[in-house]
């Protein structure tokens, strides 16, 4: 390593020698008689000089050996041990107003970009630090990280420093800044920001405030989501809230645009303009097809690009599928069906429960309404207990247990329950009166029971507005427990949860060549990427799990493998991800303001290695240079020839 590798242009100097040693001027020893004899010679060739043979003395390989130290020490090498330097610490907001479009004035002079004048800022400060200084650079967000450091060279910091782009939504700079003074210890940080705030930081802050208040219209909402028309059938619908982020009216010019499989084209497929009053904003809402491919949804360029488009990944498919074996009776006073004729046995909770559907086998429902558990290894159960004939009203208070979502929103208020009196239902209570348990969940692996002891011919329960809001409570927790994403559309930095059947590895791929190894069991927990567009989720195959081919493909179908072995055979794209900024915070630019504060300390200083290294190696430059003085100035290494011999004949 080099602090500074332009130094190393030095090392020129070995070749150079070598060129001075094939053209230099030499002379062979002749033994004559008398020198007299050759006193009016000509003692060097007309010609000029000429390419000879290289002559390697003891003069040549100390030139070279001095030129090698000389070039090596120019370059700064990094040794071992430790020494002061000066330490440059730097927190960078990476929110993404920093991105903002430069400005143009009415003079016709265009504004540096914000990122660009921090870049430069930075750069310029690096160049102003002391030789063999330290350089930390801190990005913001809602986990603060490093981009350069901590505590490296000017150079390397310089390189880092290219790979920052802002793009955060909206987070606290206080994380990064505390970070920064954890770094610098008693010394100076320097925050970039684009809106200055000097009472907020402490005075060992430096603040550079680089930003210009301007207007914007934003993209600040995207959704996308299954759900039925007025009709009752199956579609999908997108919606889409724009707000006009200036003092002045303006038009909002909505694009849509369907993308293809492979994700290579896009095809528009309708324009909307949108009258949008200063400072408010409207929204638009699409219907669509069900089973539409991903849509993309854009502004006319602005202030600010990062929010002008919208990525929408199609749905999820969460269907929930929903069984009751009651009896009619019991059906029609939990209110789970009309009894309209022609009606289904559960119309009125299909009705209640978005994307649902009946099913005739318990073995194939996410989740049951009955009198007992039953299902498969993984259904869910709401079980209406009532054993016993002898029954205890109870009108309150009712006390519940708020970390259940089964229970939120509920205030059971002005109820009569009616339950066996005495009975106490497996599981943890999340309902209870008194020291009594009147509805409880119990768990066995992927398997959820709540028990509700009631008698529904004498509770109040099921005929109150409580009742609609558990039930709904209840069956989207157990969507939210289906395998898959919980969301396909999500703003950046928002946190995926994707439910698994069991553990894996995982790749998120994205724009730019973003790529992200993942490894999870049952639910895997992934932080969305900073960068908008289309992300995909895959699970790659594992190992030893082998596709049959060839003459093993056509074994008996008892020897096929099940489809759940194929799939684990090879990459399998899991889920498609639609990564957004909507965040109007970081999208209103008129807060965007100019200043600076100087730091009331300096920099700090760092232990660095020492130098001695750079040192040593100038030394052994100087001693080659001295023993080949010596050796030029007529002082022999070797023992000189004898011309006294009289010549042989």
């Amino acid at each position: 390593m080099f602090s500074t590798p332009l130094g190393l242009t030095a090392l020129l100097g070995v070749p150079l020698v070598v060129l001075l040693h094939l053209f230099q001027r030499r002379f062979r020893p002749h033994p004559v008689s008398a020198l007299f004899l050759w006193g009016d010679l000509e003692t060097h060739s007309p010609s000029g000089r000429t390419r000879q043979k290289l002559l390697r003395s003891p003069s040549f390989w100390l030139e070279i050996l001095a030129a090698l130290l000389l070039g090596l020490a120019l370059g700064s090498p990094v040794a071992c041990g430790s020494g002061q330097a000066e330490h440059l610490v730097v927190v960078l907001d990476s929110s993404a107003s920093m991105a903002a479009e430069p400005l143009v004035l009415a003079t016709g002079e265009t504004l540096e970009p914000i990122d660009q004048a921090a870049r430069r800022l930075i750069r310029e400060r690096i160049a102003d630090l002391p030789a063999n200084s330290r350089v930390t650079l801190i990005q913001s967000g809602v986990r603060p990280s490093l981009i350069a450091g901590p505590a490296v060279l000017p150079g390397e910091a310089k390189a880092l420093l290219s790979n920052w782009f802002p793009g955060h939504g909206r987070h606290d700079l206080g994380p990064a800044v505390s970070l920064g003074r954890e770094l610098a210890g008693e010394g100076s940080v320097l925050l970039v920001t684009d809106q200055f705030d000097e009472l907020r930081w402490n005075p060992a802050i430096e603040v550079v405030a680089l930003g210009t208040p301007s207007g914007n219209l934003a993209i600040i909402r995207a959704t996308r989501a299954r759900g039925r028309d007025s009709q009752g059938a199956k579609n999908e619908f997108a919606s889409l809230t724009v707000s006009n982020l200036s003092p002045e009216p303006r038009i909002a010019n909505l694009e849509f645009a369907a993308l293809s499989p492979d994700g290579s084209t896009e095809t528009v497929f309708g324009r909307v303009p949108m009258q949008i009053p200063g400072g408010e904003k409207r929204t638009h809402k699409l219907d669509l097809p069900p089973d539409s491919p991903s849509i993309v949804v854009r502004l006319a360029d602005d202030e600010l690009s990062l929010d002008n488009v919208a990525f929408l990944a199609p749905p999820p498919p969460r269907t929930l599928s929903l069984f009751s074996p009651l009896d009619e009776e019991l059906r029609l006073g939990l209110g789970l069906a009309t009894g309209i004729e022609g009606s289904g046995p559960i119309d009125r909770l299909l009705e209640l429960v978005p994307d649902a559907v009946a099913v005739a086998d318990a073995e194939k429902a996410h989740l049951i309404i009955s009198g007992a558990a039953m299902g498969a290894p993984t259904t869910w159960s709401l079980t209406i207990e009532a054993p016993g004939d002898e029954r205890e009203s109870l009108i309150g208070p009712f006390l519940k247990d708020l970390r259940d979502p089964v229970v939120m929103g509920t205030t059971l208020e002005g109820i009569v329950w009616s339950h066996t009196k005495g009975y106490a239902p497996r599981g943890v209570p999340i309902i209870s009166a008194g020291g009594t348990a009147l509805a409880t969940r119990e768990e066995s692996g992927a398997k959820r029971i709540y028990h509700l002891s009631l008698d529904p011919r004498r509770s109040t329960l099921q005929r109150s507005p409580d009742w609609p809001v558990f039930l709904s409570n209840l069956a989207e927790e157990r969507r939210a427990h289906l395998p898959g994403p919980l969301r396909t559309t999500l703003r950046t930095g928002e946190t995926l949860h994707f439910r698994a059947s069991g553990p894996a590895e995982y790749t998120l791929t994205g724009p730019g060549g973003f790529l992200r190894e993942l490894r999870g069991n049952r639910e895997l927990t992934i932080e969305m990427p900073t960068a908008p567009g289309f992300y995909t989720l895959t699970r790659l195959a594992e190992a030893g799990a082998t596709q049959p081919t060839g003459d093993d493909a056509k074994a008996p179908s008892e020897q096929q493998p099940s489809l759940e072995e194929l799939a684990r055979s090879t990459d399998q794209v899991v889920a498609t991800l639609g990564v957004n900024l909507s965040d109007a915070a970081e999208s209103d630019l008129r807060g965007a303001t100019t200043g600076s504060r100087k730091s009331s300390t300096k920099n700090a200083d760092t232990r660095t290695p020492a130098n001695w290294l750079e040192a040593l190696l100038a030394l052994g430059a100087l001693l080659c240079l001295l023993a080949d003085g010596f050796v030029l100035g007529g002082h022999k290494l070797r023992p000189a020839p004898d011309f006294t011999e009289e010549p042989a004949l």
